[in-house]
């Protein structure tokens, strides 16, 4: 993908045309993926289900699965150790948010005269700023929205050199944070080497501080350098690319599946935060998504449906299927919403309602990394099931039906 785009629209691309547009028909080459799996022509048993206290979640193994799994291949550990509460969250996106721009502009040293336009769109009402001259691009939108790019990102976004060919950008060594060993990785830019783990601590300081919600907690989950290259011949320069992901009491928000339905309106989303760094003190990018979204109540689960019943339907529900490797088994809050373009009503539009569901993701083959901004943790395929009522829900064909 190539970002020659101006500001909110060539964000938007990047950042919500999978949820907006490209997931509503199965595109071509993920349905060739698919044959692989085969067809199931025993789409729905009845599964015997038991149920626990959200509590006794956090002992959960892959150990308990004492059934035949047969073609469905699980993941040799989980953890659910860090679940604190099982709820059912009303959120929200905000609304009236230009409202702070003043304090959003002072924070990314925006200049109130580099204005460029204002229009309407999927996100409300968006400002954009420009300056060439300072490299600084800033979008900010009535839902909460908002996008920041400079330094060495305004380069590559506005492809600005003397030669006017584009720049390119490598992707380079990928980290997962919750996984690997960070001891002695370091990260080097153009001036300076910093260890990567200080970076992630910092970056979640940063947005805690500068970009917070209440109740919610930002960890930064994945990171990834790229080589930014001028073709002019000038020293490649280092761009650090982290996610952000954000937690409620124990349990992540969405950022591995997105859905929506030829059926309906429904919307399966999520919520995520990309922060880029060209130096160790400087922000080159930064953009949260869809919007801003808020917790406006929760309704506390007493009981769910345990681990064990979750494997089980799947297990049955996939049953005909050719083997299926879960590389993952998470538990996830999936946001649902609605859209309907007709009537411009748009998944998160300003103050658009939506809910948070608990589930149990298992998620197979995560997306190679093929943006040159940001940094992605979706999976090409996913199979969900909810916390509460044990509906399972994937993208394989036709399986959900």
């Amino acid at each position: 993908m190539h970002f020659k785009m101006k500001l909110l629209v060539f964000l938007i691309c990047i950042f919500s045309c999978g949820v907006l547009c490209g997931c509503r028909k199965t595109p071509e080459e993920v349905t060739d993926r698919m044959k692989d799996y085969g067809e199931n022509e025993q789409i729905t048993e009845d599964v015997e289900l038991n149920y626990c206290k959200p509590d006794e979640l956090k002992n959960a193994s892959i150990a308990d699965i004492d059934i035949d799994t047969g073609n469905i291949k699980l993941p040799d550990k989980v953890d659910f150790s860090g679940v604190e509460d099982v709820c059912r969250l009303h959120m929200s996106y905000e609304k009236d948010f230009l409202a702070d721009k003043d304090k959003y502009m002072q924070l990314f040293g925006t200049n109130k005269d580099t204005f460029t336009e204002s229009y309407d769109g999927v996100f409300g009402t968006s400002e954009n700023y420009d300056s060439n001259k300072a490299k600084k691009g800033f979008n900010i939108s009535e839902n909460g929205f908002m996008s920041y790019y400079a330094g060495v990102t305004y380069d590559y976004v506005e492809g600005s050199n003397d030669s006017g060919k584009e720049l390119q950008v490598i992707p380079k060594d990928e980290y997962d944070i919750d996984n690997d060993d960070l001891s002695g990785v370091k990260i080097a830019f153009e001036n300076d080497e910093t260890d990567l783990f200080n970076m992630c601590k910092g970056a979640e300081q940063w947005l805690e501080v500068n970009m917070p919600i209440p109740q919610l907690e930002y960890h930064i989950s994945d990171a990834l350098t790229r080589a930014v290259k001028y073709p002019e011949g000038k020293k490649e320069k280092t761009v650090l690319s982290l996610c952000a992901e954000l937690e409620y009491k124990g349990i992540r928000l969405n950022d591995h599946l997105f859905f929506s339905s030829d059926d309906t309106d429904e919307v399966i989303t999520g919520y995520y935060v990309n922060i880029n760094y060209d130096s160790p003190d400087n922000i080159s990018f930064y953009s949260n998504g869809d919007g801003k979204i808020k917790v406006d109540s929760e309704e506390k689960l007493e009981k769910i449906v345990d681990f064990k019943s979750a494997v089980k339907i799947v297990n049955k529900t996939m049953a005909d299927f050719n083997e299926i490797k879960i590389d993952k088994i998470i538990p996830l809050y999936v946001i649902y919403s609605s859209q309907n373009f007709e009537n411009k009503e748009y998944m998160s539009s300003p103050g658009k309602e939506v809910e948070a569901k608990p589930v149990y993701a298992f998620l197979i083959d995560k997306k190679k990394e093929n943006e040159d901004l940001g940094l992605s943790k979706e999976y090409e395929h996913f199979i969900i099931v909810d916390m509460e009522t044990g509906e399972l829900t994937t993208d394989f064909e036709d399986s959900n039906k």
